[in-house]
């Protein structure tokens, strides 16, 4: 019962949170961040710099992680090579999937990438002093679009990379939500414990990585882009596309009625393969139909196309031959 309660008054909190005006919130979080700037900067800074010498060197080593080159080469190259495979693909099915993965890389080179920008614009436009020079200017010195980098310290960039790229990552697959969070903490808090960033730089990092991925996600929401609103807050569309295609080849455009219509727009014509049938099953097309008399040759029908392919058994007769036998 106090498990059920625990829950219930967590539920309550969150229903709270959400239902908070966006001003309110930034309110909140600003409070935070200056309360984090007054009382906690230089006490975790002066407790940083008495660590050991070899876990510092072990936060040193996992810092570069959260550099945002590496996400986006490699996020850039998978939209490029699924798009590229995605209209090579000779199957309607398989161009389906390949764009689509392009989709997904898409959304994490923009969240990556927006909210890299914002954090660089923040870095010239406030242009806090970094904490080596605490001891000349203290945690307070600011100069603007100064274009030095020791005074370029909030909010952080690699905070800021690693909690969106956590976000990106978690709205995809939200089972794995808490060891992404957790590894992104870890790379985020790396850079105070160096005395790289004071620790408001970092939360800001981590909140504008955050909320910034989220707006990306509403926005492609909205444009039915990759997500969609279910009524209870956005969701991906399509999750179960590889596995739904292995399975079901036919469900595939019921699954992504606006994928694949849009598809169908942009798509080139062509003639269909003898490899591909036309009734979407992968195989060589069935022979011509023979017409039966004059009455299924005065319809247009035969009886060889009132049967069902297999993987549609479920749109027909539950036995394809008794069909073609009536």
């Amino acid at each position: 019962m106090q498990g059920r309660n625990g829950e219930s008054q967590l539920s309550g909190v969150r229903q709270a949170i959400g239902a908070m005006p966006l001003r309110d919130k930034a309110i909140i979080a600003g409070s935070l961040i200056a309360f984090g700037m007054f009382f906690l900067d230089p006490l975790v800074l002066r407790w940083a710099r008495e660590l050991d010498p070899n876990v510092r060197h072990i936060f040193w080593t996992i810092t570069d992680v959260g550099k945002s080159g590496w996400v986006l080469i490699v996020s850039g190259t998978a939209v490029l090579a699924f798009v590229a495979l995605g209209y090579r693909a000779t199957h309607r099915r398989l161009r389906i999937g390949r764009l689509y993965a392009g989709q997904i890389a898409a959304f994490i080179f923009l969240s990556i990438a927006t909210t890299g920008l914002f954090a660089a614009f923040c870095k010239l436009a406030i242009g806090r002093a970094r904490p080596r020079l605490y001891d000349q200017v203290g945690s307070f010195h600011f100069s603007p679009f100064a274009f030095d980098a020791n005074v370029a310290s909030f909010p952080s960039g690699h905070a800021t990379t690693t909690f969106a790229l956590a976000t990106a990552l978690a709205v995809l697959w939200p089972r794995y939500a808490v060891p992404l969070f957790t590894a992104a903490a870890w790379i985020a808090a790396s850079r105070f414990l160096m005395g790289a960033h004071y620790v408001s730089d970092v939360v800001a990092g981590a909140l504008a990585g955050t909320v910034g991925t989220l707006l990306i996600r509403r926005m492609l929401c909205t444009r039915r882009s990759i997500f969609q609103d279910a009524g209870d807050g956005p969701c991906l569309r399509g999750k179960r596309i590889a596995s739904r295609f292995q399975a079901r080849p036919s469900l595939l455009p019921v699954t992504m009625p606006g994928l694949s219509g849009w598809l169908d727009r942009v798509a080139p014509e062509r003639t269909p393969l003898s490899s591909e049938r036309e009734d979407g099953a992968i195989g060589p097309n069935p022979p011509p139909a023979e017409s039966s008399g004059p009455d299924d040759r005065g319809r247009g029908l035969s009886r060889r196309e009132t049967s069902f392919p297999p993987f549609a058994a479920n749109l027909g007769p539950e036995n394809p031959s008794e069909s073609a036998s009536r």
